[in-house]
C-alpha cells in the first residue's frame, strides 16, 4: 500500500525541491530498518519518536515519522530525485498515517501506544522489503539478503530481502 503510494507521488513529483529533514529522525528509522527488528530495536525507535514522553505516538508524532519514512524510501528507489517538500507531501502523509491507524491503532483511541508500536514496526518491515523488492527487480538483481528474518517478540518470522 505504501508502496503503491509512493511510486505515484514519484511520478506525480519529479524532481520537487527538498525539505530537509531532522537528521536524527532519519537516523533512528534508519537504524531500524537496516536492524533485525528484535524488540529492543522497537524500544530505540520507540525512544526517539515518543517526544513528550506520553507513553504513546499521537498524530503529530506519526506524522513525523511517516514524513522521515517518505524520505527514506525516496532516497532508496530514486537516489538521483529530489524530495518534495514537506507541504506537497501532506494529503499522501494524512493518507499513509490513516491507513496506519487503522492497521495499528487496536483500541481505536486514536494514538499508538507502545504495546500497538510492535505492529506498526511490522507494518515498516513489510513497506521495506516491498521497495527493496522492487528495486531489486528494477535493477535486475534477484539476490537476496543474508539477513535472513525479523522478530519483533511475537515469534513472527518474514523472509527478508536485500
Amino acid at each position: 500500500f505504501f508502496l503503491r503510494i509512493f511510486t505515484k507521488l514519484r511520478d506525480i513529483m519529479g524532481n520537487a525541491k527538498s525539505l530537509h529533514s531532522d537528521r536524527k529522525d532519519k537516523d533512528a528509522l534508519k537504524l531500524f530498518i537496516d536492524s533485525p527488528g528484535q524488540v529492543q530495536d522497537l524500544d530505540a525507535l520507540w525512544k526517539a519518536f515518543d517526544k513528550d514522553n506520553s507513553g504513546s505516538i499521537d498524530q503529530d508524532e506519526l506524522q513525523e515519522i511517516v514524513f522521515h519514512l517518505i524520505i527514506i524510501f525516496w532516497e532508496y528507489a530514486t537516489p538521483r530525485k529530489t524530495v518534495p517538500k514537506r507541504d506537497q507531501l501532506q494529503s499522501v502523509i494524512d493518507h499513509i498515517c490513516a491507513n496506519i491507524m487503522h492497521q495499528v491503532d487496536l483500541d481505536k483511541n486514536g494514538v499508538i501506544t507502545r504495546n500497538e508500536f510492535d505492529e506498526f514496526g511490522k507494518y515498516v518491515m513489510v513497506q521495506w522489503d516491498a521497495c527493496e523488492e522492487k528495486v531489486r527487480k528494477k535493477r535486475g538483481d534477484t539476490q537476496m539478503s543474508s539477513k535472513g528474518s525479523f522478530n519483533l517478540g511475537f515469534n513472527v518470522l518474514t523472509q527478508r530481502g536485500k
